[in-house]
């Protein structure tokens, strides 16, 4: 667990961040996308604000990260609480498809992919511009990482093709990326189902990371081998459909996260899909398993 900061605000003061540069051996561990439902039930003992109770929950669980929803109008007070407690914040803002197909509607949005993705540029390009000025403001609250979230795949496989990933989005996640790296800061990519297909892109596009699951063991074996095969590292390994088993399955998936930890390369967290109290309880059975607790 990083030490908690105090008189710095260097995004490099977090595990977390010196563990995306390749400048720690120690393990990150830490929580994606961790709804207000699943914490408020818990009692932390603490004042209900959005803020205070996910700083909580941090403490409690010594958590080395967490993503933060750039959206909510808390975000900006949760990272100055969250900087107390030594857990690294990342901004998480939407990527541009995801935001055009909030906008038309994701069957739209994928027809025009494969049929005229000429319509879909200047689309594309506005959102690209609310997604770079959401960048700023997770900058300018002093977030210690950047999380740009764009589902490219589903539980059957890849929603676009290749081609238009490479010509369309990675020009304009690259002019993300380069924005948060300006400010010094690393970029995540987050992901549903198998990206594999989509690793190059990724890579290409200036990523220090990428954030993945919900798709089974198996595959996420295959996405660890395949991440490190272009540089990418891994933020995942405790599946949603383990933790949703019980207790037992939970402490066997942090036990087996701490082993593809221990090969490099891998920060510990949940796949993205915590959103009930009993979640959030096998996950932090699967957090004592992957630190080697009793």
């Amino acid at each position: 667990m990083s030490p908690a900061v105090e008189d710095s605000r260097s995004p490099q003061t977090f595990l977390a961040v010196r563990a995306l540069r390749g400048e720690s051996d120690e393990v990150a561990l830490g929580v994606s996308f961790l709804p207000l439902s699943a914490i408020d039930p818990m009692r932390w003992g603490v004042e209900h604000e959005p803020e205070a109770l996910l700083a909580a929950v941090c403490a409690q669980l010594r958590l080395d990260f967490v993503f933060v929803s750039g959206s909510e109008p808390w975000s900006g007070h949760a990272v100055d609480r969250l900087e107390g407690t030594g857990t690294a914040a990342f901004w998480s803002v939407d990527g541009p498809l995801g935001r055009v197909a909030s906008s038309i509607g994701w069957g739209e949005t994928l027809r025009l992919t494969a049929s005229h993705p000429e319509r879909l540029a200047p689309m594309l390009d506005r959102a690209l511009a609310n997604a770079l000025s959401e960048i700023g403001e997770g900058v300018a609250a002093t977030a210690a990482g950047i999380v740009i979230a764009e589902d490219l795949a589903g539980s059957s496989g890849p929603l676009i093709s290749p081609d238009f990933a490479n010509d369309e989005l990675v020009p304009r996640l690259a002019r993300m990326v380069r924005l948060t790296e300006d400010h010094g800061l690393p970029a995540i990519m987050h992901c549903d189902g198998d990206v594999r297909v989509f690793l190059s892109g990724v890579s290409r596009a200036g990523f220090s990371a990428i954030h993945a699951g919900g798709f089974g063991e198996e595959a996420f074996v295959r996405i660890v081998r395949d991440a490190r095969t272009f540089g990418l590292r891994i933020i995942g390994g405790i599946e949603g459909s383990a933790l949703r088993e019980g207790v037992p399955a939970a402490v066997r998936a942090g036990t087996q996260a701490a082993l593809f930890a221990l090969a490099g390369d891998l920060l510990i967290s949940d796949d993205g899909s915590i959103s009930a109290p009993g979640e959030l309880s096998a996950f932090m059975a699967a957090l004592s398993a992957a630190r080697g607790e009793s």
